[in-house]
């Protein structure tokens, strides 16, 4: 959404100030002329605040810590192309879509559709493939803006499938035209093992994806099979590594790999994602986590409220700019051999990304916490390819007919890198809750006020008034008091009908 206020004007302003501090002395002007014509103020004003931002001063270290928990932003939509930022504020209006959530799983939704089609073209090579988390409680609408972004995605599945089973009937039928194989590639996996992903990799080298509406459930079924296996199988994918399965006298082998995942998941469940080592060899860190810090429940549009057009019009106008993305090709060389499009920086791009990744670097020399070290790293990544995945979304968002190669600006790469600070500070709530937090912080937020009005000591009478003014069931407080976590009990039973608050 364009921001109306002054205040908004401002906020956005001083974010723009703040990239543009990364840039060379020689681009800055051009770029603080932009923003002070966009926030109808001097060029002065914007000077003083590009000079005075802190990220102007490179030698001066500071970054997150593990122990700062940070006060998370709304997303940065205005660093969207404008078709999607107008898509986002049509679909809260009319379908109450957190615009955060629907942002998010539109960027998700692009680099499924891109697959191993592109490749940006830097210092080394990066690929689209990305690990997003849309994180709330239950209730919050999280699951809906990520099925409309997978939309387009699922009906390209539909017809695929549609155009299979007609091919197996007429083998049923005996018919001829049977005989002629067929292609009939599968994008989107719900239900999926690591032969199942290699398999449909293999019939779909533009690109697949998982999709897992809980994800905890994802991790929970890591090494079923084969312990360690597909965990690491996850870790190389993200790097864009070879493909190897061999199973039962059969081999599969993706020269480059890049299944994307994109899932939901309750903060309560999040530290499912740390088990076993992997807060350790950098799985969670390569997560994008979306968890904004209030998600309002917006009451749905009476019927008579309603507009079926307003509606129709967001899924059309979406699939377009989708589809188009979804139609990229993978490319033959001189040997028929499929590659993909390589998409360079043009050099003032290619200036102020590289002073992003150095300020990303510069933090680590001053980090001892392994947690905080393995978000500073892996953000330099994901920082590369969100200037990958806004290029593609802004290229399919224009009229113009200009080839998808064509190099990422700086304007984009200012932008991209803002959505990569906005993920960083996430990643921080995330190992927050994952790694430091105590079973308090993982309840829902009602819950937790309840267990702050409890007395020190408390019973059972207690419990269920003060729980009835935070509409809780009585039977979820029994079920509470009597199944705890054994490492950090919440409660102490001191006789019968008797408790003691044992955290605060």
């Amino acid at each position: 959404m364009n921001p109306q206020t002054g205040a908004e004007i401002q906020e956005v302003a001083k974010k723009m100030c703040k990239i543009i501090s990364y840039l060379p002395e020689n681009v800055r002007n051009h770029y603080i002329k932009i923003v002070a014509k966009w926030a109808n103020t001097d060029e002065i004003s914007i000077t003083t605040m590009v000079s005075g931002t802190p990220l102007t001063d490179h030698s001066e270290k500071k970054g997150l810590h593990d122990t700062d928990v940070p006060i998370i932003p709304a997303f940065p939509v205005h660093t969207l192309p404008k078709n999607i930022r107008s898509i986002v504020a049509d679909a809260e209006q009319w379908l109450a879509f957190p615009p955060d959530f629907l942002a998010a799983s539109i960027l998700g939704a692009v680099a499924i559709s891109a697959g191993r089609k592109v490749r940006l073209k830097y210092i080394w090579d990066e690929i689209t493939c990305t690990y997003l988390l849309l994180v709330a409680a239950p209730g919050t609408n999280k699951t809906h803006p990520l099925k409309f972004a997978l939309k387009p995605i699922s009906e390209r599945d539909k017809v695929a499938d549609r155009k299979f089973q007609k091919h197996k009937q007429m083998i049923a039928n005996g018919l001829d035209e049977a005989i002629k194989p067929i292609e009939c590639p599968q994008i989107l996996f719900s239900d999926f093992t690591i032969e199942a992903l290699s398999d449909g990799l293999s019939n779909n080298l533009n690109g697949i994806a998982a999709y897992v509406d809980e994800a905890a459930s994802w991790v929970k079924n890591f090494d079923r099979y084969h312990k360690g296996s597909e965990q690491e199988f996850w870790l190389e994918n993200w790097s864009g590594g070879a493909l190897v399965v061999n199973r039962k006298g059969r081999k599969v082998y993706i020269a480059a790999s890049s299944i994307s995942f994109v899932g939901t998941i309750q903060p309560g469940l999040l530290d499912e994602l740390s088990k076993n080592g992997r807060s350790l060899n950098g799985f969670v860190e390569r997560i994008m986590f979306i968890m904004p810090e209030k998600v309002p429940v917006v009451a749905l549009k009476m019927r008579k409220e309603r507009n079926n057009e307003a509606l129709n019009n967001i899924h059309t106008r979406y699939a377009t700019i989708l589809n188009r993305i979804l139609d990229i090709e993978l490319i033959p060389d001189a040997d028929d051999i499929l590659e993909s499009f390589q998409i360079s920086l043009d050099e003032n791009a290619d200036d102020a990304l590289t002073r992003w990744v150095n300020k990303q670097r510069d933090y680590l020399n001053t980090l001892e916490n392994e947690f905080t070290r393995n978000i500073y790293s892996k953000i330099q990544t994901i920082g590369l390819r969100c200037s990958l995945l806004l290029h593609l979304l802004e290229w399919a968002s224009e009229d113009k007919k200009v080839p998808v190669d064509t190099p990422i600006c700086i304007e984009t790469v200012i932008r991209a890198t803002e959505i990569a600070d906005y993920i960083l500070l996430n990643a921080f709530k995330a190992s927050q809750l994952m790694n430091f937090s105590s079973p308090i912080d993982k309840l829902p937020n009602n819950y937790k006020m309840w267990y702050r009005e409890l007395p020190e000591e408390f019973i059972t009478a207690d419990a269920e008034r003060i729980a009835e003014k935070y509409n809780i069931a009585r039977m979820t407080i029994y079920r509470m008091l009597k199944n705890q976590n054994v490492q950090q009990p919440m409660f102490r039973k001191m006789g019968h009908g008797k408790y003691e608050k044992m955290l605060y």
